[in-house]
């Protein structure tokens, strides 16, 4: 065995070994099958094996692997269906692709090893028996360097989770925080570090330590910095700095930062501006007048303790004024007092063995922010303890429990903002400048389909369309030109839902665009009802439009037969006066004839107007029996006309009023036969054809024909094709449209002078 693979082998670890592990073989040749799995036999290995022996195989077992498991997929290059570089689909990286490859090939060569990589392989080797013998120890190796690729994953995702966490702290910290390079150049500061300078930010990153001090004490600090790094520890310091205001003092926890090797990148200062302290503890020590001066005056509460007992107890020497006002104690009822009989929680606040040590070893020590509490007091405190040259002990300290509530009031404040954030019913982002987006709420997500990780960080035109750039109507590009709120209305194509979208710039204090804020409300409802209304309003004017047409044709349709009455009546009557009867019994029949083309008029109109107001309940019916049921109603008219009915036998069954569908086929048949014309062999076909989605029924004949220009036409009230065929009124299509539209359906007509006619038309179907 190859030592490379015995010492990856070493390196395993007891966890990967007690995972259940997988592995997918693709490979379509049982020779090398049967090596490979006499291979993983021979090691022992904790695999369970898979193959299969095509591409499309290889897919549809990636498709149901449960991914949480650690599998490797090992597959040849050439497959009965395509390639293994094809299980990488558009893959680039290992991380793309989302879980480990290799790839196997008879015939190596540098540009197919090269392509193999590229498409997100992690191995790639030649079918050699030594190789493939081999394979369990590649495996495992290349399972390992998979866990690295997707724990490196995970904290990447966890650290992006985090940073605004930390950002928040970091500036908003009371503490001057600055980060220097190894160089001892300023790379990162806090807003407490730019108020201790005096300076803007951009006057301060990137400058050295000598263009920010003197020369004298930025080479004493360089020193100390080069120290540490050398030493790997950090340590804490006390030094004087001179600022653009005079010279402070600063308490400073100086450590270095190393990456995760190990290596040392740079040095994190974290300082606290102590100027009071160091004023009060010098006072001290130069005059006691100055001291008596200064501890009655300062802000700050001073406690000034002597030591009893040996260090196991100390009584109250002063108390200065500030100190009153805080504790709500007077002066003269504590002085000569036990620590301990006063504040009966300075043991269990850590405060009195930071005075025993002090006391004891001499040198200064900050306790720092902690919670005090007694059946008197109950607060947050600081204090800096101090040990002065004759022995007693000096506690300066503030009460910060204000500033601890307010923090609290902006945590809870914060944490309302968040919930509210997330209880909008309009989603809302938060994009930065540069089109990524910073915060997405839960309505958000929840209409992307996507979780957080998913989505915060990633472009927005990615997120949302699914495009690779910003598009010229982009809001964010709009407000970004006009510095102003950008509304409209978008259609979400994923939800099927319209909302009305503003997109608002938010600016720094220069006027600049920093972020956008998007707000997407649902307009769906409104959006609804606004085209209801434009279709009522399309659907009312195409119906006065209809009924412009219906009087018109009416009035002029019904006229022809009242003039050829009131003619030929006028006719009979002056005959009749002059006693003249030759002509009477010719013009009684024009008479008759223009009152009966007149009735059947009527009655086609009657027949029209109830299409839709008298409605039978619809059905399920198959529509071969509703077609039998037509043919019923016509037999003497079929058998006189020679015709010839084919039906389809396999027409579905549709959900109609089917008197009504039998009557409009009745017309239909009727309307073929009567323009037949001189067709030796006439003939109708019934049957029905899928369009898409759609079934069109048809009713086809090999009869005249019609004009393309007059297949509108033909379904308007009383039009006749050949006025020359004297049979009906020309009714027949136009109630044969209207009993289609009541169903939801549409009708056309496909057909060329003398070529026949189709009459096509939709029916609701059954499911």
């Amino acid at each position: 065995m190859d030592s490379r693979y015995l010492k990856a082998e070493e390196k395993a670890g007891k966890n990967s070994e007690a995972r259940p592990k997988s592995l997918l073989l693709v490979e379509d040749e049982d020779k090398h099958a049967e090596l490979i799995r006499k291979a993983f036999r021979e090691s022992k290995s904790e695999w369970k094996l898979y193959r299969v022996a095509t591409l499309k195989a290889a897919l549809e077992w990636l498709r149901e692997v449960e991914t949480k498991l650690p599998f490797v997929v090992v597959a040849d290059y050439r497959l009965p269906d395509g390639t293994g570089l094809d299980i990488a689909g558009e893959a680039k990286s290992p991380e793309e692709l989302g879980f480990p490859l290799i790839i196997m090939t008879g015939q190596g060569s540098e540009q197919l090893a090269v392509r193999s990589f590229k498409s997100g392989a992690m191995d790639y080797m030649v079918k050699r028996t030594e190789w493939l013998q081999e394979l369990p120890w590649t495996v495992e190796r290349v399972l390992r360097e998979w866990d690295t690729i997707t724990e490196r994953k995970a904290a990447v995702e966890a650290l992006q989770e985090s940073e605004e966490r930390y950002r928040l702290l970091f500036e908003n910290s009371v503490s001057a925080i600055v980060y220097y390079d190894t160089e001892g150049k300023c790379v990162l500061v806090n807003q407490q570090a730019i108020t201790n300078f005096g300076e803007k930010a951009k006057d301060i990153i990137g400058k050295s330590l000598y263009d920010l001090f003197p020369k004298e004490v930025a080479d004493f600090h360089l020193q100390r910095f080069t120290k540490i790094m050398n030493e790997g520890t950090g340590a804490e310091f006390e030094d004087a700095l001179p600022l653009t205001d005079g010279e402070h003092w600063f308490s400073s926890n100086v450590q270095p930062v190393k990456d995760t090797s190990g290596k040392i990148i740079g040095i994190l200062s974290i300082s606290n501006d102590i100027t009071k302290h160091k004023l009060a503890e010098d006072m001290l020590k130069d005059s006691e007048e100055r001291f008596r001066m200064m501890f009655e005056n300062m802000s700050n509460a001073v406690a000034v303790y002597e030591a009893v007992d040996e260090g196991t107890d100390f009584i109250f020497k002063d108390f200065n004024r500030a100190g009153e006002m805080i504790e709500g104690i007077k002066r003269e009822d504590l002085i000569g007092k036990s620590v301990l009989e006063v504040f009966s929680g300075v043991v269990d606040s850590g405060l009195f063995g930071v005075i025993q040590r002090v006391w004891q070893i001499g040198i200064s020590e900050h306790h720092p922010l902690s919670f005090y509490v007694d059946e008197r007091i109950v607060g947050w405190r600081e204090n800096y303890v101090y040990k002065l040259p004759r022995g007693e002990i000096v506690a300066i300290y503030e009460d910060v429990t204000e500033r601890k509530r307010a923090e609290e009031l902006i945590r809870n404040a914060e944490h309302d903002w968040r919930h509210s954030f997330n209880s909008l019913e309009d989603v809302m982002l938060m994009i930065d400048k540069d089109y990524n987006i910073e915060k997405i709420n839960d309505e958000g997500l929840k209409l992307l389909g996507k979780c957080k990780e998913e989505v915060i960080g990633q472009k927005c035109y990615q997120v949302i369309s699914g495009a690779d750039s910003p598009s010229e109507d982009c809001p964010c590009i709009k407000s970004r030109e006009t510095k102003k709120v950008e509304s409209f209305d978008l259609y979400e194509k994923r939800s099927g839902k319209y909302f009305s979208v503003k997109n608002s710039p938010v600016f720094d204090e220069k006027g600049e665009i920093i972020k956008f804020v998007d707000i997407w409300r649902d307009i769906s409802e409104r959006k609804r009802m606004e085209m209801e209304r434009e279709q009522f309003v399309k659907e009312l004017e195409a119906k006065n439009a209809e009924m412009e047409r219906f009087t018109y044709t009416v009035s002029h349709d019904l006229k022809a037969p009242l003039l050829t009455i009131q003619g030929f009546a006028t006719l009979l009557q002056d005959d009749l006066k002059q006693d003249e009867r030759e002509n009477e019994d010719s013009y009684l029949r024009y008479i008759a004839d223009g009152a009966k083309k007149m009735g059947h008029l009527l009655d086609d109109l009657l027949q029209l107007s109830r299409i839709g107001r008298v409605v039978n309940p619809p059905e399920d019916v198959p529509f071969g029996e509703i077609v039998r049921e037509a043919q019923a109603q016509i037999p003497e008219q079929l058998k006189t006309s020679g015709l010839e009915i084919v039906v389809a036998d396999d027409l579905p069954a549709v959900h109609v009023d089917h008197l009504r569908i039998a009557e409009m086929l009745v017309n239909l048949i009727s309307n073929s036969i009567n323009y037949m014309g001189a067709q030796p062999h006439p003939k109708i076909e019934i049957g029905y054809r899928v369009d898409g989605e759609e079934t069109v029924f048809f009713v086809r004949d090999n009869g005249i024909g019609i004009e393309e220009s007059e297949h509108e036409k033909v379904f308007e009230l009383f039009y006749r094709v050949d006025n020359s065929i004297n049979k009906g009124t020309g009714a027949g299509l136009a109630i044969v449209k209207r009993i289609v539209e009541v169903h939801g359906g549409r009708i056309w007509i496909e057909s060329k002078a003398g070529k026949g006619c189709t009459a096509c038309f939709t029916l609701p179907v059954c499911s």
